[in-house]
This record gives C-alpha cells, structure tokens and sequence, in this order.
C-alpha cells in the first residue's frame, strides 16, 4: 500500500477534525486498513519483516487450497467406494445406512490433504509472529480491532458462558441419538445391514451424528427429507430466490441464455461450463434501472471443480 497516502490518511486522523459520521467511519476504516498492512511499523528490520511474513501467508494460502482442490488421496479413496462416486460427504453421512462405511468414508475424508497439515502450523506461527509485529498480543487479539466483541477475555467467557448453559441440554440430546442407536441397531441385528459391530452400540461416534439426526426425523416426526427436497427443485427455489430479493432490494434478474453470448465480446459475460447459469441483475425502474452486474450460478458437482 502507499506510504504517502497513508501519511495523509493518519495527518488527517491525528487532526481529529469534525466529520459527518459516514465520513469519520471511512477515515477510520481506512486507517485501520493501512495499519493492519503495516504501514504503522516504523522502517527497517521490522517493517520487511512484516512484509515477508505477509508474502509467506499468501503463498501459504494458495498452496492450501490448491491441494484441497487437487486431492488424489480423497479421489482415490472415493473411487473404492462403487456407490459413491460423487464428492456428495454430507449427503453420504446422512443416508448410508453402514456405519463402518460412514466411519471409512469421515476418516477417509478428514485425513485427504496431510500435507496441509505443517502449512496450517506454520501459518498459525506466522500469523502470530505478524500480530506481535503490530503491537498486538496475538493474532486473535489483532482480529477482533474492528469486531463487536470487546478483547479476547470477553470472547473467552462469552464461549465459556455457552458452553455451560449448552452442555446440559447437548447431553440429553447425545443420549437421545444413543439410543436411537441402540434401538436401530437391535431392529437390523439380525440382518446385519447396520455395519455396526455390537459393541459399539453404546459409543456415538462423530460418523454418527448425521446419519441419527436424519433418522430422528423420519422415526420421531415422519420427516423424510428426500421427499420433502421434491418440493424445492432448483428451478423453483431459484425463482422463489429471485422473487424475496426483487421485492426486498428492487431488483431484475434477466437469464442469459446460450444464443445471446454470441452478442456478448469476451471482457463481458464468459461461461466456463454448460451447466452454468448466468443472469443480468438491474435496478427497478422506481430505482433507476441501471446495470448492476453479472450473477454466476454453477451449482452441480463435478472432478476439478
């Protein structure tokens, strides 16, 4: 970011001049910008320092989330499974009736990219490293400038305080998941569908949690959310979307179809798959009826994506 700006920005701030409240919010927000840049460490050893361990943390980043996007640990495993060829992990967890195959398939999903895992212990060193740099006591610290929260012993108590008033009513529900377990287990014993072993009737595991919640549903309360998912196929959710935002904001939203692109150059609309959808968003004419932007919707699932 530029020093010279900065030095406007904070002469301006130093002055404490009168400003409208929108104004007096901007200034601040934008000094506050140019200090979490650095730009308020004095030059020299410290303020490159800063600069290099910012540089470390973006390439950090993008080598994070290119082996998230990449993973042949997580393709590979899924390939073993016939019945799962789509990366649809919650939906799995949900619905597979097998619970040593909801455990392979959790396990095998948390442990798909191990070498993110000195990437996110490094970052975590240096995003503490560069908090200190700022005259904060640690990254949380230096999140939490422009938040509501008032300082991370707030946070603490406020999580603690949470945490006490929760436990309790968490219990009871962990109990009730038990032993819908239990039961569920004791009603395909005999056909051993469960792929629970008998001892692990007792045990809830994490596995556990979407599969029982489902099935409290359909048990308790005859909810089956397939059934109810009918009701809200795409098509119909996305107008009735666009229908809340229109009324709400004063917006049009105009699909763009396959036969208009071809009037569209290269820098204005362009689709990366046929599945796409691509719609025009407008003002209302009560607003002004100007051009907003582009709104891009790729919902399926797909390798690579």
């Amino acid at each position: 970011m530029r020093e010279d700006l900065f030095q406007l920005v904070d002469a301006v701030v130093r002055r404490k001049e009168k400003l409208d409240p929108e104004s007096l919010f901007y200034l601040d927000r934008m000094h506050q910008a140019f200090l979490d840049n650095g730009l308020g460490i004095d030059e020299g050893s410290n303020r490159c320092r800063f600069t290099q361990i910012q540089t470390e943390l973006r390439e950090l980043r993008v080598a994070y989330l290119k082996s998230l996007n990449t993973s042949q640990r997580w393709r590979a495993f899924r390939q073993r499974l016939d019945f799962f060829k789509e990366p649809h992990f919650n939906h799995a967890l949900r619905f597979v009736r097998s619970g040593a195959v909801r455990q392979r398939i959790y396990v095998g999903h948390d442990n798909r990219c191990l070498d993110n895992v000195p990437r996110l212990k490094k970052t975590i060193l240096l995003r503490d490293e560069a908090a200190r740099l700022l005259g904060y006591l640690n990254h949380a610290e230096c999140q939490l400038e422009e938040k509501m929260a008032e300082s991370t012993d707030f946070v603490d108590a406020f999580l603690k305080d949470i945490k006490e008033k929760l436990t309790p009513i968490a219990k009871l529900e962990l109990d009730a998941l038990l032993n819908l377990k239990r039961a569920h287990i004791g009603s395909t014993k005999s056909t051993d569908n469960s792929g629970v072993v008998p001892e692990e009737a007792g045990t809830f595991r994490f596995w556990d949690f979407s599969y029982y919640s489902n099935l409290t549903k359909v048990w308790t309360h005859s909810f089956d959310v397939k059934k109810f998912s009918e009701y809200f196929s795409l098509e119909r959710s996305l107008e009735g979307m666009m229908s809340t935002f229109s009324r709400l904001f004063g917006l049009q939203f105009c699909k763009i179809t396959a036969d208009p692109f071809s009037k569209f150059g290269p820098e204005h609309v362009m689709t990366w798959h046929p599945d796409e959808i691509v719609l025009s968003i407008w003002e209302d004419a009560i607003n002004g009826g100007d051009f907003l932007g582009y709104l891009y919707l790729d919902f399926f699932p797909r390798d690579n994506k």
